[in-house]
């Protein structure tokens, strides 16, 4: 395993200096929970609330932060945010320093993820998050993989597919390729089937097209990576940071090579996370540097997270990209946290100071 100790003592000093202001600091969550979030629009086969914490998920946020002694205000998606604050709710907050952190990403289309950091941005709120720009073009599958390529990042080759118009420009994979297809707007593998995994036929060009049709947008086809999968989580310490990559195994522990997450594998949470303690270190190295260049690139502030798939010759893929990363015990995030030697709130309150940091609330950290 990494030598974690420049990291660990940067993210240190951030937690303390939180905890100086936290009697001073409000945090406003705007996150969209399961049986809270009124959806707006949703899929018939999917549901957008695969993105979406439980009330006992939530109900942890709200219980670490205020431990460590932060007021902290929820609202349970993007209109109430604004209604709230509309209402005068935000100015009426009792602590002077003020930040807001949303996840919330009800409806469906693109775009939508960048609601909240464009009206926060417009009105001159604080917020954890990355900016209305970096927000919306993360949640592009087709667009940011093509800007990566043309930055010089591995990506896999990629297409995009809809059943309106076929393949993007005329330019589709050959017969035979292996692929995976993805909706392009969505996280948490929403859309994506085992069914519309494997070498490209007409038969999967036409089930590609009906889940285009049932997601009324595009698909993004990718072209599917045997290997091994790893998240890897990166943190804003003054620069954004990534200590370490995290594996991403089968529920049985094992990798997954040619398998992949589908849509009912995530809401049943059929898989696990593990420290990466039986790959290289040179594998680790090329991983933590491309996801912080990536994040740089958008730019990501905050907590962000980039996806790769590594080939047997360890050449990594960015296969995936999010400025709002989940956090939840069960998250990557949460496991790279627990083996830097921190808790679960100093978890959180290491996000909170990303925020913190950047506008001022407290003093600047260096990571070694």
């Amino acid at each position: 395993m990494r030598d974690f100790d420049g990291f660990a003592e940067g993210i240190r000093n951030s937690v303390r200096q939180v905890r100086d202001i936290a009697s001073r600091l409000s945090v406003i969550l705007v996150i969209s929970v399961r049986g809270q979030t009124r959806l707006r629009r949703d899929y018939e086969a999917y549901s957008v609330a695969a993105s979406f914490l439980s009330s006992i998920e939530l109900d942890d946020i709200i219980v670490s932060l205020r431990s460590e002694g932060i007021y902290v205000e929820h609202l349970a998606d993007e209109s109430e945010f604004i209604k709230w604050y509309s209402d005068g709710g935000y100015d009426s907050l009792p602590r002077p320093l003020k930040l807001v952190y949303t996840s919330a990403v009800n409806g469906t289309g693109p775009g939508r993820r960048s609601l909240i950091p464009a009206f926060c941005s417009l009105e001159g709120i604080p917020t954890v998050n990355s900016d209305a720009y970096s927000c919306a073009i993360n949640r592009h599958k087709f667009h940011w993989s093509r800007l990566l390529e043309s930055f010089g990042y591995p990506v896999p080759r990629c297409w995009s597919y809809d059943s309106r118009d076929g393949w993007f420009r005329g330019d589709s994979p050959q017969i035979g390729t292996r692929v995976i297809a993805k909706a392009t707007f969505e996280g948490s593998s929403i859309g994506l089937r085992s069914d519309t995994v494997g070498a490209l036929s007409p038969a999967l060009e036409s089930r590609i097209g009906e889940a285009s049709r049932a997601l009324r947008q595009p698909m993004t086809v990718q072209e599917l990576i045997i290997g091994d999968e790893f998240e890897v989580p990166v943190i804003e310490i003054s620069r954004n940071v990534a200590p370490c990559p995290i594996a991403v195994l089968k529920a049985d522990g094992t990798r997954l090579y040619d398998d992949v997450l589908a849509y009912d594998d995530v809401w049943a949470d059929c898989y696990r996370f593990s420290a990466p303690d039986n790959f290289s270190e040179t594998l680790l190295d090329n991983l933590r540097r491309i996801a912080v260049g990536v994040c740089d690139t958008f730019p990501f502030r905050g907590f962000s997270r980039i996806d790769f798939r590594v080939n047997a010759d360890e050449q990594p893929f960015v296969i995936d990209v999010s400025s709002t990363p989940h956090l939840t015990r069960g998250s990557s995030f949460a496991l790279l946290f627990e083996l830097m030697g921190f808790s679960y709130s100093e978890m959180l309150l290491a996000l909170v100071a990303t925020g913190a940091l950047r506008h001022g609330y407290a003093g600047s950290v260096e990571p070694s």
